[in-house]
């Protein structure tokens, strides 16, 4: 087998992982989770310099945060959740922007510490589901790059091994590259060594020119 179509079948299985790698690329996802846990800390913080603060929030976001990752807790239902935060807001509007006489009840004071607390304990997951995806996408952003490379210096070799005239011999990032080969399993061991051989050829070849034109 010759030297090209040695690196033509690397080439091809690494066009493929390259595709798959590309599709686990997924930012989108970090994106949304860096939005829910900024979300969160907004709500939390500003509740917590001042619960009437709440009066003037969106926590319908918080729920439906919770609510999509499966974070609100087993019994509580979404729909009554987002009832009873909606009747809470009502009562501290008509108390401090409109200076009513009412107060929260008791199950409504408790039903917003509830939420606090979900939501606290909603931000420390999320953001160490963030943490973890941070990390495996930088894995994959790493192997993609490495892959590239890789394909970027097979190429390379086999423009030079079709291109007679210069006598431009292999580079380091292509050797590197050609490594990737010899360490590959599914690639026999006959195969490997035809491969250096015509590699070593090539590559005397081009020294043996470049001596002679000087």
């Amino acid at each position: 087998m010759k030297l090209e179509e040695i690196i033509r079948l690397k080439l091809e299985k690494l066009y493929k992982e390259y595709e798959t790698m590309q599709k686990a690329h997924n930012p989108d996802r970090i994106k949304k989770l860096e939005s829910d846990v900024s979300t969160l800390e907004n709500l939390l913080k500003n509740v917590e310099q001042d619960m009437n603060n709440f009066k003037n929030l969106t926590p319908e976001a918080i729920v439906d945060i919770l609510a999509d990752n499966h974070l609100l807790g087993e019994n509580l239902a979404k729909d009554k959740l987002l009832e009873d935060i909606r009747v809470i807001k009502l009562v501290l509007k008509a108390k401090y922007e409109n200076s009513l006489k009412v107060e929260m009840t008791e199950k409504q004071v408790n039903t917003l510490r509830g939420l606090m607390r979900n939501a606290k304990e909603g931000k420390m997951t999320l953001q160490a589901t963030l943490n973890i995806k941070l990390k495996e996408l930088k894995v994959v952003e790493q192997k993609i790059e490495i892959c590239g490379n890789t394909i970027h210096s097979l190429e390379s070799m086999i423009t030079k091994l079709n291109t007679k005239e210069g006598n431009s011999r292999f580079d380091q990032d292509e050797f590197q590259a050609f490594y990737q080969i010899m360490l590959d399993k599914d690639v026999s061991n006959e195969v490997k060594k035809s491969a250096l051989i015509e590699l070593k050829r090539y590559n005397d070849e081009k020294l043996r020119l470049a001596n002679s034109t000087r």
